[in-house]
């Protein structure tokens, strides 16, 4: 069975409209984790996963804003 084009640009958006979801949770408990060691300096690493998350983030949302531009 061949799947049109307009169902796989849907079915495209939907798993990364998913996977921005998902990375938005990973910021969100990295978030809670650098609250919970706020009792001075947090570790660079901390910093980096959290800064690495918030890139993700950015990504995928102008991917998914790219794709549902390009919908019909």
């Amino acid at each position: 069975m061949r799947i049109s084009r307009r169902v796989l640009s849907r079915e495209v958006l939907a798993t990364v409209m998913h996977a921005a979801g998902q990375v938005r949770r990973i910021g969100v408990n990295l978030n809670q984790v650098a609250a919970a060691l706020n009792s001075g300096e947090v570790s660079p690493q901390l910093r980096w996963y959290v800064e690495a998350a918030a890139r993700s983030v950015r990504n995928l949302d102008g991917l998914a804003d790219e794709l549902r531009r390009r919908l019909p």
